[in-house]
């Protein structure tokens, strides 16, 4: 989302709507509110600026056909798993025609792929890498979860609910008494952060990075121009006053990965939790 922000063109009126947007920004209100003013600017700013892009989910070679051929596979493998019946099983004949469809489309638009791919070799660099990515082998994504009474969820809220469950009771153990012993130091008297140290680094944090729950990623926050270089400072200053963070930077996504063993069981996830930038 908006990585078009790099271009010079986009980039002034880019600063401009930010300019706009932060002036008179109450310095005295609490850091929660403060933040949230600031993230609306740079939201709004980088929408008017550019527009959104909508995320595709699906690859080029999704088609109709392919959607029904995918249904039709997932119906027949469910009739199989609740009721292993000869005729059942004979269904899941659909499972191979489902394959020999995707095999398919999927060798065209493959041969496609590689035609871009070589054409932009040497002439391209940025191009090349990223249609090679687009053409790498990817494992597919299980439709169906299993649930510890044998209990088959398809739907994708139930399949959420159930992760859901999973990390919270993964990850709200109760805590254990642990001993621990106290020292009295000196404490170190270390400066406010400066300007130039919250200008180095923004310029450190790396581009074309995904965003977290708030969808902005770093290339907002560095080219943003002087005026919201100077809110994150005052934003930073009174983080290190008051010695709290907005609660907003707190909040992360949280993305379930296959480790091992069957991968219709919620336990052989692990989550991993993408940050706001």
């Amino acid at each position: 989302m908006y990585k078009e922000i790099l271009k010079t063109n986009y980039a002034k009126n880019y600063k401009e709507k930010i300019k706009k947007y932060l002036d008179g920004l109450d310095h005295n209100t609490n850091i929660n509110h403060y933040w949230e003013k600031m993230r609306n600017a740079i939201k709004r700013s980088a929408e008017e600026v550019l527009g959104h892009e909508p995320r595709i989910k699906r690859k080029s070679w999704f088609n109709e056909q392919y959607k029904e051929a995918i249904a039709d596979r997932d119906k027949a493998c469910l009739r199989v798993v609740q009721d292993p019946t000869e005729e059942n099983k004979r269904l899941a004949i659909r499972q191979r025609e489902a394959k020999t469809i995707i095999r398919m489309n999927k060798r065209i638009w493959e041969k496609e792929k590689v035609k871009e791919i070589e054409d932009n070799r040497k002439n391209n660099t940025r191009i090349f890498f990223e249609k090679s990515i687009e053409v790498k082998s990817v494992k597919p994504r299980h439709t169906m979860i299993r649930m510890e009474d044998g209990t088959l969820l398809k739907e994708n809220d139930k399949i959420a609910k159930a992760f859901k469950n999973m990390f919270q009771t993964l990850l709200n153990q109760p805590r254990r008494d642990v001993v621990t012993e106290e020292y009295d130091t000196v404490e170190q008297n270390i400066e406010r952060p400066s300007l130039e140290e919250v200008e180095t680094g923004l310029d450190m944090l790396k581009n074309g990075k995904a965003p977290g729950a708030d969808y902005i990623i770093p290339e907002c926050l560095k080219n943003g121009g002087e005026q919201l270089l100077k809110q994150l400072h005052k934003l930073i200053n009174k983080i290190w006053d008051q010695e709290e963070i907005p609660i907003a930077w707190s909040t992360s996504v949280l993305c379930p990965v296959f480790k091992k063993g069957e991968t219709m069981r919620c336990t052989n996830y692990r989550g991993i939790s993408l940050l706001n930038t």
